[in-house]
């Protein structure tokens, strides 16, 4: 409402912190120190062309590709969010029109029906008890399935005729009030209403508190409506302030490939040294003429430390054709398991999401992948630690028998559903109509 002003006082500042991560940063390093060698003419066997960084563009691509998937389904789901519907009051209509969630503001009066989520942090000064009670479920905030009680301050109640929503507008002033920091359950504000009592303003000071306040992703139960004054709204509510930021995780195959092609790249080093020590030691001249042309062009000619260094590279880079044969170092790290890991993430998350055994019948959705790239995490939990039934449990109730007078009625469960009557005295048992 445009006769509403809220003040927000922030105590805490938070600071943000960045982690990075990256994946498969130790066969990516390796694949451009290759690709950088592979330029130098000298030793390239491809004539100065990087091929190895073909490889690493297509890998790049490929995880792009599924990444940008995984965020786009995200994307959607907030899409989804903001484009919610919910009735928000228009001083200039007198009337309650439906507004999209990312258009509501600070200080507007909406109306929610029930079984409707909390589009806002706001505060509540009306609802269909006549006590003005309001009971909200707070499992996405909390996981608790009990009902949350409340109430409004008599002084907001009186002021809104519900039948009449003309008189919204009665509702006038102004509030200062804390953040809705991470506690859910310390806050205090103060409204400031103003009337007019004998063609004078009244400002009226009204005291709000934690039993008034009504969070963002509550939902209305046992209650037909309520109307509630955003206080806060977007990224500004307690459940956006408290949602953990995206973290980039890692599988452990990643973690494990990473530490895999470190040794792997250790021992190619080495066998590399190896390999130009042994070279140089057999085959290095000390004869040489530097008159002459062709031993100004033979390699074995140079000196100790430069043939040691061309030959390391060589060998590392691309076979020798010697008494080791055709020894490819290069190869033994196979570029080939990145694209095959890839590939069978893209498979796997198809085969999950329809999958017919993991359909869940009671909301008629298929499972769905968040991120293709934790799914080797399934089924590796080991430990959970939970402290209430029905966070990993579903708590369902079943009739199971009842007693009316002396006689005890309980069903029996198969392809004819009936009811089953035990006499207590005669302990007779027989069939009744179903």
């Amino acid at each position: 409402m445009d006769n509403w002003s809220c003040f927000v006082y922030f105590q805490m500042t938070q600071t943000q912190k960045t982690q990075v991560h990256l994946n498969d940063a130790s066969a990516a390093g390796r694949i451009i120190i290759i690709s950088v060698l592979q330029v130098i003419p000298q030793t390239s066997n491809l004539s100065g062309t990087p091929f190895e960084l073909l490889s690493l563009i297509v890998i790049l691509l490929l995880t792009t590709i599924i990444e940008y998937h995984d965020d786009f389904k995200r994307k959607n789901s907030d899409r989804r969010e903001n484009k919610r519907e919910v009735q928000v009051y228009d001083a200039k209509k007198e009337i309650f029109v439906k507004t999209q969630w990312q258009h509501l503001k600070v200080g507007q009066v909406v109306l929610m029906e029930q079984n409707d989520l909390v589009p806002a942090d706001m505060i509540l000064i009306k609802s269909s008890c006549p006590s003005g009670l309001c009971y909200l479920e707070s499992q996405n905030l909390q996981g608790e399935n009990d009902l949350l009680k409340k109430v409004c301050d008599r002084l907001l109640y009186q002021i809104i005729n519900p039948e009449d929503p003309k008189t919204v507008k009665n509702l006038k002033g102004s509030i200062i009030s804390d953040s809705t920091n991470a506690s859910q359950y310390n806050f205090t504000a103060n409204m400031y209403l103003h009337q007019s009592s004998n063609r004078q303003n009244v400002i009226k000071r009204v005291q709000i508190d934690e039993k008034q306040l009504i969070l963002r992703g509550c939902k209305v139960k046992n209650t037909k409506w309520v109307m509630g004054l955003i206080i806060a709204a977007g990224h500004d509510t307690n459940l956006m302030r408290n949602t953990i930021k995206l973290i980039n995780k890692k599988s452990f195959i990643n973690r494990d490939l990473n530490l895999q092609v470190i040794i792997i790249l250790l021992f190619s080093i080495i066998l590399s040294v190896s390999s130009a020590i042994y070279y140089v030691t057999t085959n290095i001249r000390d004869d040489c003429d530097d008159d002459s042309q062709d031993d100004q062009e033979d390699v074995n000619c140079e000196g100790w430390t430069k043939l040691f260094f061309m030959e390391f590279l060589i060998w590392f880079i691309q076979y020798k054709q010697d008494i080791f044969k055709f020894y490819l170092y290069s190869n033994l790290i196979p570029i080939s398991l990145l694209f095959t890991l890839e590939f069978v993430r893209i498979a796997q998350t198809y085969f999950i999401q329809h999958d017919c055994l993991m359909f869940d019948n009671d909301q008629m959705l298929f499972p769905s992948v968040q991120s293709s790239q934790l799914l080797e995490e399934l089924g590796q939990v080991q430990v959970i630690f939970s402290d209430k039934t029905g966070t990993m449990t579903a708590n369902i109730m079943r009739f199971r028998k009842i007693a009316c007078g002396q006689k005890q009625y309980a069903p029996i469960f198969g392809n004819n559903r009936k009811f089953i009557i035990i006499e207590y005295r005669s302990i007779q048992r027989f069939y009744c109509i179903t």
